[in-house]
């Protein structure tokens, strides 16, 4: 058995030595994170490899802490962070589910991801080092136009994978971890390929031109091209369309002093002229500006990070993944939105008809307005994050690093409204953009917690989750009640444990929905040769499937025609209501919608 010294001993020599024949730009990287390994091998123990369920967060925290730094290095849009946030995230999850007995993969959950790569046999594996291989894979490709970001991240793998040789992993194991990590990863990388990314990114742009519309702010030169006009187009992560989250039309644009949208500018005029200091602070610290910061959600998983110390790997894993996904499918739903409706900034309006010599706070971001992409992509984090983490009161020390002190916040719900007003402090953002912005953000939420099921189980939400999400605008009595399944005798379905009581609570408390993808179903029963038995009663075509969510989950592959038949159907029940109550049935069945 090593000692704790001779592992710390060796572990300090291999993470200064793959440091230090690293180029200068890069060292500082891979020094900063060497304590980070050294403190993971201490921890490490001679009994490797583990379950993760055993095994700490820190390399895997390290290893997004390195791709946040990296999106900050390399001056990356928001956008093209999320992407990048989330395939990288899904990869190690991948990575490790094969050793999460009560986790399940996201394959042919996620749009176009197919099965991914399974192990052969019972041979044990080293998971963070098969972890860090995948995440390495797929980072250094989607950061194959930066040879300064692809050597950073080769170095953190590098060392990762010596401290976990120095922790106690044999050659053999290791190697055989390594080999289905990458495999993963390039399974990833080809799913990460067909998103139509390299197509969209180069497409022209030509806006509409009327007052109302879109145009460059401040010291944007002739020509400029504004960010990502395309994004809307991405294939998404969970989401069949960017639509399925729309957000409703911003008010009618009107000059009149009395009408509602002079209204919306007048708020942000008034309210810049008289900011107090915390509201300065706000704005500042919720800023992630792209090149100064990883951008808004590199600023969520570095708070995900901040969280993780006392999570297990197996934990951590899940969580990155989930609100990884959130937060790419938000950009995806919120930029749709902006490049439909280009509608001109706050600070267009108010120098045309309110005050010629305004300024805002910050810098106003060269796209669109509405709806907020800071307040949409906040929302689907925080909405999932209360969900995995029982929305829990947190400090954001995340900002300490610019500067501002650890901001306190009561949930993650709490922390995004605090996000989406820092836009209209800032001058950048009309108030409907904030506030139908958490909305649109909510919906996408609901969206990856209902269908990307990641629990073999049902995910249970308790009293103070359901207060969370009914203070960030989530009816305890329909919302809540209708995206989680429930566990708490005061929450709107009270015994509604098991799947058929849970789908009935659902549908009465979303009647309208419910009766809408009723007369679906009615449609699809009509139009295929299926009979509804299977799947009604489970006991037809999947004899012995006694269980609720494995008799559904036969019953959707036996019965393709009217799968694909509800699936194309429900696809266009977009509205908010209608996601509710879908999101219901799913978690209810344990099972992710047919498709």
């Amino acid at each position: 058995m090593k000692t704790a010294s001779s592992q710390y001993t060796r572990g300090a020599q291999l993470v200064q030595s793959s440091a230090l024949t690293r180029p200068l730009g890069h060292r500082r990287a891979s020094l900063l994170l060497a304590l980070m390994l050294i403190a993971f091998a201490l921890s490490s123990g001679c009994d490797r490899p583990s379950a993760p369920a055993r095994l700490r967060s820190d390399t895997l925290t390290a290893f997004m802490h390195l791709v946040a730094e990296r999106v900050k290095a390399d001056n990356l849009n928001p956008a093209v962070a999320s992407r990048i946030f989330a395939y990288v995230s899904v990869a190690q999850y991948e990575a490790l589910v094969p050793a999460l007995p009560d986790r399940r993969s996201l394959g042919n959950q996620l749009n176009g991801l197919p099965a991914l790569p399974e192990l052969v046999g019972d041979r044990q594996l080293d998971w963070p080092s098969a972890q860090a291989a995948a995440i390495s894979r797929v980072a250094r490709h989607l950061f194959e136009a930066s040879p300064a970001s692809v050597a950073a991240l080769t170095a953190f793998s590098d060392a990762t994978l010596a401290a976990r040789k120095a922790a106690g992993a044999d050659q053999d194991t290791q190697t055989r971890s390594v080999v289905f990590g990458s495999a993963v990863g390039e399974a990833i990388i080809r799913w990460a390929d067909a998103d139509g990314f390299r197509t969209i990114h180069e497409l022209p742009y030509s806006g509409p031109v009327g007052a109302q519309y879109w145009q460059p702010t401040g010291d944007a030169v002739s020509g400029f091209k504004p960010a990502e006009p395309h994004w809307g187009n991405l294939r998404p992560f969970v989401m069949p369309g960017a639509e399925a989250c729309a957000v409703s039309a911003p008010e009618p644009y009107s000059e009149e002093a009395e009408s509602t949208f002079f209204a919306q500018a007048k708020a942000v005029y008034e309210t810049s002229k008289r900011l107090n200091d915390d509201q300065r602070t706000i704005a500042l610290a919720w800023a992630d500006n792209p090149g100064q910061t990883s951008s808004p959600p590199g600023h969520w998983l570095e708070l995900v990070g901040q969280l993780m110390a006392n999570h297990s790997l197996a934990e951590a894993s899940e969580i990155y993944a989930l609100a990884s996904v959130s937060m790419a499918d938000a950009f995806i739903a919120c930029w749709k939105a902006k490049y439909t409706y280009s509608l001109l900034r706050p600070e267009t309006f108010i120098r045309r008809r309110i005050d010629a010599n305004w300024d805002p706070l910050l810098r106003t971001p060269q796209f669109p307005e509405y709806p907020s992409g800071h307040s949409v992509v906040s929302s689907a984090a925080a909405t999932v994050l209360d969900a995995l983490l029982g929305a829990p009161a947190f400090e954001d020390r995340t900002v300490e690093t610019l500067g501002y002190r650890a901001r306190r916040f009561s949930s993650f719900a709490d922390a995004a409204a605090e996000a989406a007003q820092s836009r209209i402090y800032a001058g950048i953002h009309y108030p409907m953009a904030a506030e139908r912005g958490l909305a649109q953000g909510r919906c996408v939420g609901a969206r990856v917690l209902s269908q990307a099921l990641t629990r073999r189980a049902p995910l249970q939400i308790v009293p103070r989750q359901a207060t969370a999400l009914a203070r960030a605008g989530v009816s305890t009595t329909a919302s809540a009640a209708s995206t989680f399944a429930l566990s708490a005798a005061d929450d709107a379905c009270p015994g509604a444990l098991d799947a058929t009581r849970c789908m009935a609570c659902c549908a009465e408390h979303h009647s309208e929905a419910a009766s809408r993808v009723k007369d679906v179903t009615r449609d699809c029963i009509c139009s295929t040769a299926k009979p509804t038995g299977c799947r009604a009663q489970c006991s037809d075509y999947c004899a012995g499937k006694s269980d609720d969510r494995t008799c559904y989950s036969c019953a959707f592959r036996q019965m393709k025609p009217e799968a694909a038949c509800f699936r194309a159907a429900l696809d266009r029940c977009t509205d908010a209501s209608c996601v509710e109550y879908l999101g219901c049935r799913a978690v209810c069945a344990g099972t992710p919608l047919p498709r």
